[in-house]
């Protein structure tokens, strides 16, 4: 793709979901990966046309050797376009290295969105990176709900690029000669993003449509989202007391879906589609007599006529 093409589109795209207003302060989250530094070009492109400040926060994980150097080189080309950059380093060590870093990045773009007054945090997420999450919620045994991968827009924060490949990307910094900074744990399969990213969705796409399917899917999973929001607005999951008559009168899907969301709020840990099919099927038992549905440990669910609530045995945690 074409230069001229590559920011038409972005743009055009920006445009129509309304990622972006004149006079808008944008926080551009840049690692110096080829995708973050492409956001970054494309908001200088555009900056003079729809008069936006523009500031960059580069964060450092610190998990390789090298990778001070991609904050320097991040500063480096801040300093050449005359944009404000902050940066901000912590290691991580143990499990769940990848889900640690994302909250703590959660949690300071929003701290210091609020703090400079940013009106839009931007993201450098494409359709490849929604086809990753799917496929991983999948893999991890998500319901059709939960397959609503990356919204576009999420208050605050945009995607622009949810309109390209990463092909798209690399070929557009490519053709204008621009550079980047590789990661080289990238290619390694250590973790499950990059295994999905370099093995799964490979052999998906060879033997069809694997990364347009999963595309697909979160799109038909969000419009699923509305109509879940739609049906059951005035049930209030996080009342202890649920009421039955409004949960029956729901498809099966939808008030399933509902009876997993009860307990997640409720505080049950760990919620599985096996607790939800088994009190699913005992609510639908038409019944006079109380009954108690044990869910975990010390927890029981208890279907007292036309109400479902959860108690604790005496000492459990």
């Amino acid at each position: 793709m074409n230069y001229a093409k590559f920011i038409y589109q972005t743009r055009e795209f920006a445009l129509q979901q309304n990622l972006i207003t004149r006079g808008d302060s944008l926080l551009i989250s840049v690692s110096g990966g080829v995708d973050s530094v492409a956001l970054l070009y494309f908001f200088q492109h555009i900056k003079s046309e729809f008069k936006l400040n523009l500031a960059v926060v580069h964060f450092d994980h610190q998990a390789r050797l090298v990778s001070a150097n991609d904050g320097l080189f991040v500063k480096e080309l801040c300093h050449q376009l005359d944009i404000k950059y902050y940066s901000y380093q912590k290691r991580f060590t143990g499990n769940n290295f990848q889900a640690n870093a994302s909250k703590w990045r959660k949690s300071l773009l929003t701290e210091l969105s609020k703090k400079e007054k940013f009106t839009k945090i931007a993201l450098a997420h494409h359709l490849d990176d929604v086809a990753e999450t799917v496929l991983w919620k999948i893999a991890r045994g998500s319901s059709l709900f939960g397959l609503n991968a990356m919204k576009i827009s999420l208050g605050q924060v945009i995607r622009p690029f949810m309109c390209h490949y990463k092909k798209d990307i690399i070929e557009y910094m490519s053709q204008q000669g621009y550079l980047w900074r590789e990661d080289d744990t990238n290619q390694t399969n250590d973790y499950t993003r990059n295994l999905i990213r370099n093995k799964l969705l490979v052999e998906l796409d060879k033997i069809g449509k694997g990364r347009i399917t999963l595309l697909d899917l979160a799109r038909d999973s969000a419009e699923l989202e509305e109509i879940y929001e739609q049906m059951t607005k005035g049930i209030d999951i996080s009342n202890p007391l649920l009421a039955l008559d409004k949960l029956m009168v729901l498809p099966s899907l939808i008030a399933k879906e509902l009876i997993g969301r009860y307990l997640t709020n409720q505080g049950v840990l760990d919620v599985n589609r096996a607790q939800i099919e088994n009190l699913y099927r005992e609510i639908k038992a038409s019944s006079n007599r109380v009954r108690l549905i044990i869910l975990s440990r010390g927890i029981s669910a208890k279907i007292d006529k036309n109400w479902l609530m959860l108690t604790q045995k005496k000492g459990s945690p």
